[in-house]
């Protein structure tokens, strides 16, 4: 039997399984954009305000936020300067937009990178260092690997979404070895993120849009499972996603505007450029923290806009940070 990622991991990557469970993933204007689609953001979390979200960018991490709420004004606003100082890349002692968006893009990356981790470990029963299909069927469905128990009536709608999972399964597995490593996890978990997956995501996708085999994604297709009753809108509501899904539809996706999206413009639908996400959140945290509105950030003004930075409750993800300074100290 083979192994999988389904509705559940899936709905960070297909749009079907996303639109059913109405999953929110990142805060800003450009990832709302592609969350409803179904495209992975770093920050796949449930109901957070922008200030959560604002944090989460900036530290990136569930350990270093209790710390900075456990600790007094004055030693957060401490370490929270020297956090700065290592992303002040050109050392003149402010942060500019553009050092902003690096810093908020890298703990991106920190994020997804120590999610999967965090998860790898907890896979891994066995503690070997590598994850089989077996691990991921208990730790995910709670089931052994009985092709006849899961072929049952009993599991029939759980069936199908473990065959898809056991796509991506043998698909991460490069090495064909049965078991994935810790960078094959990765690309199991986060297939959208690793050229090789691309392919197979794409195809998953047509497979459950593309009712009319042609091989593309037209706005039925694309817009069917957002607003299901489209051609019989009864309420403002429906007409207002509607129009912003068609909006978007012909102005982001369908860059040929020939009416439909090829493998590109899926690909470019399904998966949000994490550093156009990380530019607007950085434009976000300006307009928080630019007192003076000179279009860059000085010490002292990160430090006023503590809150805004560092300052409530955020964040699942993860349990350790490492801040590289000049000493490739930790905070």
């Amino acid at each position: 039997m083979l192994p999988s990622i389904i509705c559940h991991k899936w709905m960070s990557v297909m749009p079907s399984c996303f639109i059913m469970v109405s999953l929110l993933s990142a805060k800003d204007l450009l990832a709302q954009e592609r969350e409803q689609d179904g495209a992975y953001s770093p920050k796949e979390k449930l109901h957070k305000n922008d200030a959560e979200l604002h944090h989460e960018a900036i530290l990136g991490n569930e350990k270093l936020h209790q710390e900075f709420h456990q600790q007094s004004p004055e030693q957060s606003r401490e370490r929270l300067l020297k956090l700065a100082t290592t992303h002040d890349l050109d050392h003149d002692g402010q942060i500019s937009l553009e050092e902003l968006q690096e810093w908020i893009f890298q703990s991106f990356q920190d994020l997804s990178s120590e999610d999967a981790q965090n998860k790898f470990q907890d896979v891994d029963s066995d503690g070997d260092g590598f994850i089989t299909w077996n691990e991921h069927l208990r730790d995910t469905w709670g089931l052994e690997n009985d092709e006849n128990l899961l072929q049952s009536e009993e599991y029939k709608d759980e069936y199908v979404m473990i065959k898809e999972e056991a796509l991506l399964f043998n698909a991460a597995d490069r090495d064909q070895d049965g078991k994935l490593s810790a960078e094959e996890f990765l690309a199991f978990d986060r297939p959208e993120q690793y050229a090789y997956m691309q392919p197979l995501v794409i195809q998953r996708t047509k497979e459950a849009r593309d009712k009319n085999g042609d091989g593309f994604i037209d706005f039925h297709e694309y817009i069917i499972d957002i607003v299901p009753n489209y051609k019989k809108m009864t309420n403002q509501e429906e007409r207002e996603v509607f129009v912003t899904e068609k909006e978007r539809f012909e102005q982001f996706f369908d860059q040929d505007h020939d009416g439909k999206l090829n493998d590109t413009e899926i690909f470019r639908w399904l998966i949000p450029d994490d550093r156009a996400t990380a530019a607007v959140e950085a434009e976000h945290i300006f307009e928080k923290s630019d007192a003076n509105k000179d279009g860059q950030l000085s010490f002292d003004e990160i430090a006023d806009a503590q809150d805004v930075f560092v300052g409530s409750e955020i964040t699942d993800y993860g349990n350790t940070l490492s801040v590289n300074t000049e000493g490739h100290d930790e905070l």
